[in-house]
């Protein structure tokens, strides 16, 4: 029997880099329905793909393309961001560039920030594997990162994934010990 998932992809990850603007490019005019069907299964026969949502600013989702040479891992994708997209493209010199947005907070990443969340941007759905493995790629970048490390400003990344039968919901996103994929988790001075 195959069983329908719910992926539940969260975010409130602001993602500046020093990148260049030929080797990032942002896409916003695709639906979310859009970009779960051609970036996450792009391979319709691995998946079927229902109930998409996506829940925070317009700004704050898009697909990306990434041409840089340490990027081996991930070259398109989708982007999800507390502020606009476009910032991502940078350049990242000045310590507080944000877009306010939406004041959207999200209780699943408020339980694991230990506190409220604002400017989340979450993208939902149903899947149905037709696999007994599927695999995700993902990374974390912050604008946030490194002058309120420790600050009580905590950009974060949930990733969860849920079932009807049998009924769980587990964050996939999680370094060893359970530590969960945060700016104060992540930095110079921890993991």
């Amino acid at each position: 029997m195959v069983r329908t998932i719910t992926f539940f992809l969260f975010s409130t990850l602001f993602f500046i880099s020093k990148l260049g603007n030929a080797q990032l490019t942002i896409d916003t005019s695709f639906s979310a329905e859009q970009m779960v069907k051609t970036i996450f299964a792009e391979d319709e026969k691995r998946f079927k793909i229902e109930n998409v949502k996506y829940k925070g600013d317009k700004r704050s989702l898009g697909v990306f393309k990434c041409s840089m040479l340490y990027n081996k891992v991930i070259s398109e994708g989708v982007i999800l961001s507390t502020g606009n997209v476009f910032d991502a493209i940078g350049p990242n010199n000045t310590p507080d560039r944000s877009t306010k947005t939406v004041i959207n907070s999200d209780p699943a990443l408020s339980s694991i920030a230990k506190g409220p969340t604002y400017d989340a941007a979450v993208l939902e759905f149903d899947f149905t594997p037709t696999e007994d493995s599927v695999a995700f790629n993902f990374f974390l970048a912050s604008e946030e990162y490194p002058e309120y490390v420790s600050k009580n400003v905590n950009d974060i990344f949930g990733f969860f994934l849920s079932s009807e039968e049998p009924k769980f919901r587990k964050n996939l996103a999680l370094l060893e010990k359970h530590i969960p994929i945060t700016v104060d988790n992540i930095n110079s001075i921890a993991n």
